[in-house]
């Protein structure tokens, strides 16, 4: 739980080495555009730790998927339909991509696949900048296109033929 200054305190923990990561998200539990918090630290059983964290300006991405009359994709009997961002000029690294789930309120994720009913957006907000995203359905590219991603939350719509 934080206190009124906003820290969080951690309750004790086991010697050894113990992972951090802290998310900014709105209250629906949706990333903002804020860039994630990571960091290891090695805990002896006598030591502790005081970390001051600044999250820096992000992109948080969702994304409207459609078909090509302007629907909702609908994703049954075309096989999995994977998404792949890539910083422009570099190869992908795996994303974990989110969706309510169809029919309640709960959420679904994926890694590098559409896990569910359209809108979905990427589960951590990433570094502004040139990006490339790309659609494959069934393992076949049917869509890639360049994305000037900004510190902000952005909405894309991309049609899926």
């Amino acid at each position: 739980a934080s206190d009124d200054r906003g820290r969080y305190a951690l309750p004790p923990m086991a010697a050894g080495r113990h992972g951090v990561t802290a998310r900014a998200v709105d209250a629906d539990g949706l990333p903002l555009p804020l860039a994630p918090f990571r960091q290891v630290f090695e805990l002896t059983g006598g030591n502790g730790y005081l970390e001051d964290v600044t999250l820096e300006p992000a992109c948080a991405l969702r994304l409207e998927l459609v078909d090509p009359y302007g629907a909702p994709l609908e994703l049954t009997g075309r096989g999995p339909v994977s998404l792949q961002l890539a910083r422009a000029g570099q190869p992908a690294v795996p994303r974990r991509w989110v969706s309510r789930s169809a029919g309640s309120a709960g959420r679904v994720s994926e890694v590098d696949r559409v896990p569910g009913p359209s809108p979905v957006w990427l589960a951590e907000a990433v570094a502004p900048g040139a990006y490339v995203l790309e659609v494959a359905v069934a393992g076949r590219v049917v869509a890639q296109r360049p994305l000037q991603l900004m510190a902000s939350v952005q909405r894309e719509r991309v049609v899926v033929p």
